[in-house]
């Protein structure tokens, strides 16, 4: 239906009535939206306000929000389907707008757009009129308003995300419980969600990942002192304020106290397959080392621009995320540093005990990650603590170690006894090893490995440093070969440099090969 003159009064009637179809609605609010006499001539028939508020209605809502055609319910898609289903719930919420430009009206809240649906409920932009600043609203979807359950569920979201005050966590303003759609009013961040931005503009550089990362990780600090666990960390419940400058966590929907117990039993399953956590997978108790899991999984995304865990059913992707190892984020994109790949699988660890342990102490190093980054000069590199699951390991060899001397020792003083209970009285060997020296044995011994797992660690360090240590000098060696020619040979520098190097290499293999 091509409209190129003037509407006619019948046309104009049907419109104010919902008469016409669909695409006869969508043609006609095109050209009325240019064309000032139709405008004129449709203010006039609506008469009074009542109608005029009808039509308003009606025209605002152009993207399908107040008509629904025969022919949508044929449409098989599943998108198709959801959308229905959005649209008919904001029919239900909605009040009529007391301004043509509205979509409808929240008690005293004009509500200007439709933002977005989660699990819990539906998410507007309005207008406050009595403060004059745009608000974000949240309001319990009409499926589930009518369940006790899902209502206290959503009124202990309000009061999580209140009690939570951090730059890094979206504030709520308002809640209002006592009515048929509980709905509560938050600041409106101007942006898109990490999810969102990803896939528009792919993977992230390293420094806006260690960014956005450290402040995420902010906001769950302060979450975690008032402790409460987000259940739901997830690229969609981060917004990007302004583009990249700064990252808010919000949808504090899934959130609650560590020690709620009864909650977990009434059967809801909580947070999204991709960023769930084992513990969460597994029905586990949660703490705040749940969130860092999901945290972990989150930088996967920004560095790579997929989950860490996927597959094509969501009991597949638990299964996944319990028991298989990702792999390593820098070697899905070369772009990503090791040491930022290192943190990620610390987070991603299959044990809470083997994560980093807080989101504060998460947060201090990749603050500390970021500032070597933009001054590598001045700011050196970040050590990430060793693991506990690497402990455990070096713990087993050691105890194997032990174990094997202990029995050596055993054995070798039973040798000696029998050899000299076979020799005469006066001539056995003057120093047999008894018991008392036997137990002061193999507490030296403890001792000495206990003194090994605390120089472990130094170790390490030492390994990386000299690590990166060859990596400058085969840098080194290769500017050597090229302005040298073969004949001159290397510089007697460069070979006691790498002659050292190689003498400090096997010192360490004798240190870590010994018994110790």
């Amino acid at each position: 239906m091509r409209i190129q003159e003037c509407l006619d009064p019948q046309t104009l009637n049907q419109l104010l009535n919902q008469a016409l179809t669909a695409e006869q609605s969508r043609a006609a609010e095109q050209h009325i939206d240019q064309c000032v006499n139709c405008q004129r001539e449709l203010e006039s028939m609506a008469g009074d306000q009542h109608w005029w508020s009808d039509a308003a209605n009606l025209l605002s809502t152009s993207d399908g929000l107040a008509t629904l055609s025969a022919n949508d319910a044929t449409d098989p898609s599943e998108h198709h389907r959801a959308k229905v289903a959005t649209l008919k719930q904001v029919r239900q919420i909605l009040q009529s707008p007391s301004h043509p430009e509205m979509l409808g009206r929240l008690d005293g809240y004009e509500i200007e757009s439709f933002l977005g649906q989660g699990g819990f409920g539906v998410v507007f932009k309005a207008h406050d009129s009595e403060l004059n600043r745009p608000v974000a609203i949240k309001v319990l979807a009409p499926h589930l308003a009518s369940s006790g359950v899902a209502r206290r569920r959503f009124a202990r979201e309000a009061q999580a995300a209140a009690a939570v005050v951090h730059p890094n966590v979206v504030p709520i303003h308002a809640v209002q419980s006592e009515v048929d759609f509980p709905y509560l009013v938050m600041s409106y961040v101007p942006g898109c969600s990490l999810q969102t931005f990803v896939q528009e503009h792919g993977p992230l550089d390293s420094k806006s990942i260690i960014r956005i990362a450290s402040q995420v990780a902010a906001g769950l600090a302060a979450a975690h002192r008032q402790g409460l666990v987000h259940r739901d960390i997830k690229p969609a419940n981060i917004l990007l304020e302004n583009g990249l400058s700064r990252a808010l966590i919000t949808d504090f929907g899934l959130a609650r106290a560590a020690d709620d117990a009864a909650a977990s039993q009434t059967g809801w399953l909580a947070g999204t397959p991709h960023y769930m956590s084992p513990e969460q997978a597994q029905g586990s108790d949660l703490d705040g080392r749940s969130d860092l899991f999901s945290l972990g999984s989150v930088i996967y995304f920004m560095a790579t621009g997929r989950e860490p865990f996927r597959a094509s059913q969501p009991l597949s992707i638990l299964q996944k995320i319990v028991s298989d190892q990702p792999l390593a984020a820098h070697r899905i994109n070369s772009d990503v540093p090791r040491q930022l790949s290192r943190v990620v699988d610390r987070l991603l660890e299959k044990k809470p005990e083997d994560r980093i342990q807080s989101a504060q102490q998460l947060c201090e190093l990749l603050e500390s990650y970021l500032a070597h980054l933009q001054q590598p000069q001045t700011m050196s590199l970040p050590r990430l603590p060793v693991s506990p699951r690497h402990w455990r390991r070096f713990g087993y060899v050691a105890a194997a170690i032990g174990l094997f001397l202990v029995v050596g020792l055993g054995i070798g003083s039973l040798l000696r006894n029998w050899k000299t209970d076979r020799e005469p009285q006066g001539q056995g060997p003057e120093s047999a090893i008894s018991t008392q020296q036997s137990i002061a044995n193999f507490r030296a011994l403890q001792a000495e490995l206990n003194q090994g797992e605390s120089q472990a660690a130094e170790v390490d360090q030492e390994i990386a440093s000299l690590e990166q240590s060859i990596r400058a000098m085969e840098l080194q060696l290769n500017e050597v070969r090229i302005i040298n020619r073969p004949a001159q040979g290397m510089n007697d520098a460069v070979r006691r440099g790498t002659l050292q190097v190689e003498s400090e290499l096997r010192m360490i293999e004798r240190t870590l090969n010994s018994p110790k």
